[in-house]
């Protein structure tokens, strides 16, 4: 029993140890999605990384409005469970201070669920950012559309 003790101490121990060297090995993540692309194909013209930006954007708006629809979908049931409690503490309420104290606790519960909404809304952070469209590609002599660098008046 002793054995089988000091044994699972040492496993225990090795594992405990292992995990930060591997914590520490993990490579940084690419922060842009321009560098991200740029570090998969250096040679990506200037449309293809707009598209990849584009639908990288289009994917960080999908997410954000869902965390917002299921945000307004809690603080929407917090509201009708303070309605809900509200309408059945005033109906047993036969004096004027426990009507009182109903909407009192009716409007806590509501400042509660709108101020939980609201921290929600903050932790998601700002919107994402729509990215910029490159300029159009303009036909040059030889025929062969370059990147505009001028404006035309």
């Amino acid at each position: 029993m002793r054995k089988r003790s000091a044994t699972t101490a040492a496993i225990l121990l090795l594992g405990l140890t292992a995990v930060p060297s591997a914590a520490a090995e993990k490579p940084k993540p690419v922060k842009s999605a321009e560098a991200r692309l740029m570090v998969a194909q250096p040679k990506m013209s200037a449309q293809d990384l707009y598209k990849a930006q584009l639908d990288e954007y289009l994917e960080a708006v999908r997410v954000r409005q869902d965390a917002l629809d299921e945000i307004n979908r809690v603080f929407a049931a917090a509201v009708k469970r303070a309605q809900k409690a509200f309408k059945t503490a005033r109906t047993l309420a036969t004096t004027a201070d426990a009507k009182m104290s109903a909407e009192a606790m009716r409007k806590a519960a509501i400042a509660a669920a709108t101020a939980a909404r609201q921290a929600a809304i903050d932790e998601l952070g700002p919107a994402p950012v729509k990215p910029t469209k490159p300029p159009a590609p303009v036909p040059t002599a030889s025929g062969t559309p370059t990147p505009s660098t001028t404006t035309t008046p």
